[in-house]
């Protein structure tokens, strides 16, 4: 396993580039999964610094993440490669020519 994608997301710099309420969105669906292990995922309402720090602490330790959560920091990590956001944005590209527009209405 990559242990550097975990590193990455305890940097509290990144943390704090994502936003507090992204991280919170984000984890929320991993509140079971955390809780089954016994442990509380950080509060939402603490300050900042205090929740950045907790979410840190957590992602530090790679070990007691739930499998899903995992999952999820892999495929977040390979969705931020250079060459993935290149084909990501390539195939956005393409689905905006085939996408049919929709019919303008005249309301009268």
């Amino acid at each position: 396993m990559n242990w550097s994608v975990f590193m990455r997301f305890a940097n509290l710099d990144v943390l704090k580039g994502i936003s507090q309420n992204l991280l919170t969105r984000f984890l929320e669906p991993f509140t079971a999964d955390f809780a089954a292990q016994g442990i509380s995922l950080p509060d939402p309402n603490l300050p900042e610094d205090a929740y950045f720090q907790a979410v840190a602490t957590l992602f530090a330790s790679p070990e007691i993440l739930p499998h899903r959560l995992t999952e999820a920091l892999h495929a977040v990590q390979e969705m931020s490669d250079p060459q993935c956001r290149d084909q990501i944005n390539t195939a956005l590209a393409a689905l905006q020519f085939s996408t049919p527009s929709l019919p303008v209405l005249h309301i009268r």
